[in-house]
C-alpha cells in the first residue's frame, strides 16, 4: 500500500497494476456450483477457479496419504508407522485437527520452517570468504528462530525483535522475552563482513544489511538505490540512505573479530546482568587470556631446555670413541 503510492506515473507510462504494490483486499467468497465440496471459504475460491476452467476437484485422498503429506509438509520428515496406523483407525471428526496440532507442536516443525527464514537472511555458522572464521555465537540466533516458529510468535513481533530487539528489551522490561529479544538481533549482527578491521569496508556490511532487509521483508532488492534512483523503482536513494543512517549508528559485534580473535559490543542476554557485573566478567576473561598467552610463550623455551638437558645426559652415557 505504501509503495503503490510512490511509483511515478506519467501520461506516457501509466502506472502498472503490479500485484506486489496493491492494497490488501477482503473479497467475499465467490459463488460455486458444488457447494457440498467446500469446507471453508478458502475452498470456494479454489473451486471457483476450477469450475471456471471446466475442471473438477480431485478425489479425497486416503487417510494415510493425507497424514503423510501433512507430516512431510510441516516437519520435512516421514510419519512414523504407528502414527499412520493410529490416524487411520481414529474415527473421530477431530482426528485431522488433532494430527495437525500435534505436528505444529513438535520441535521438528520449527526446525523445518525456521530453516526457510534462515536461508532468506543468509544465516551461516562461519564468516565465509577465504578465512571462513567461525562464529560460535551464531547458533543462538538459529535457535531463536526455531523457538519463534515453535512458540507461534506473531510475525510483526518476530520482525521487530530482529531489527530492534535490544531496544525492545530495554524499554519493555519483560524478563520472559528479554533474552530472545537480544538474541534476535543476530539478524543484523550476522551481516556479511569485509576485510579484517571493523572500520574497513564497513559501508559494504551496511549494504548487506539493507539488501537482506529488502529481500526478506519487502521481497525487493534495494542495491540499485545505493548509487542512483531508478525512475520507476519504488525505493529512492533518499529512502536507501535513510535506512543507511539507522544501521550506520548500529554497533556490529562481529566485523573485525577475525583480527582480534574476540567480539565487541556484545549485549548481556540476561536482564539481571548489570554493567558492573559485565565489566568484571570481561576483566576476568582478559586476565585468563593473558595467562594462557604467557604460558604459550614460555612453553617452547621450557621444552627446549628439557631437550638440551637430555642431550647432555646422552653425551655422558655415550661410549668413548674407539672403546
Amino acid at each position: 500500500t505504501v509503495l503503490a503510492g510512490v511509483i511515478p506515473t506519467t501520461a506516457a507510462t501509466p502506472k502498472q497494476p503490479h500485484w506486489a504494490f496493491q492494497p490488501l483486499t477482503d473479497p467475499p467468497p465467490p459463488p460455486v456450483s458444488n457447494t457440498g465440496w467446500c469446507r471453508t471459504s478458502i475452498d470456494r475460491f479454489i473451486l471457483a477457479a476450477l469450475e471456471a476452467r471446466g475442471l473438477q476437484p480431485a478425489p479425497t485422498a486416503e487417510p494415510r496419504v493425507l497424514l503423510r503429506r501433512a507430516t512431510f509438509g510441516l516437519t520435512g520428515l516421514p510419519p512414523r508407522a504407528a502414527a499412520l496406523d493410529a490416524f487411520e483407525a481414529d474415527p473421530s471428526p477431530h482426528a485431522w485437527t488433532d494430527a495437525i496440532e500435534h505436528l505444529l507442536a513438535s520441535r521438528d516443525y520449527g526446525e523445518h520452517w525456521g530453516r526457510h527464514w534462515l536461508d532468506v537472511v543468509r544465516y551461516s555458522d562461519t564468516a565465509g570468504e577465504t578465512a571462513d572464521y567461525p562464529v560460535p555465537e551464531a547458533r543462538h540466533y538459529r535457535d531463536y528462530v526455531i523457538r519463534a516458529f515453535n512458540d507461534d510468535v506473531p510475525y510483526d513481533r518476530f520482525l521487530r525483535e530482529q531489527i530492534a530487539g535490544d531496544i525492545l528489551a530495554r524499554d519493555e522490561g519483560n524478563p520472559a522475552r528479554h533474552a530472545d529479544a537480544i538474541t534476535a538481533t543476530g539478524y543484523i549482527a550476522l551481516s556479511r563482513r569485509f576485510g579484517f578491521d571493523s572500520e574497513n569496508y564497513h559501508h559494504l556490511t551496511i549494504q548487506d544489511t539493507i539488501d537482506t532487509l529488502g529481500q526478506s521483508v519487502l521481497g525487493l532488492t534495494l542495491g540499485c538505490a545505493r548509487c542512483h534512483a531508478h525512475k520507476y523503482d519504488p525505493v529512492s536513494m533518499r529512502d536507501y540512505y535513510a535506512l543507511y543512517g539507522i544501521f550506520e549508528s548500529t554497533r556490529y559485534a562481529f566485523p573485525g573479530s577475525e583480527q582480534k580473535q574476540r567480539y565487541r559490543a556484545l549485549v548481556p542476554a540476561s536482564a539481571e546482568s548489570s554493567p558492573a557485573t559485565w565489566r568484571a566478567f570481561e576483566t576476568q576473561v582478559a586476565r585468563l587470556t593473558a595467562t594462557i598467552a604467557a604460558a604459550s610463550e614460555s612453553a617452547p623455551s621450557a621444552i627446549l631446555r628439557s631437550l638440551n638437558d637430555l642431550d647432555g645426559d646422552f653425551e655422558m652415557q655415550a661410549p668413548a670413541a674407539g672403546g
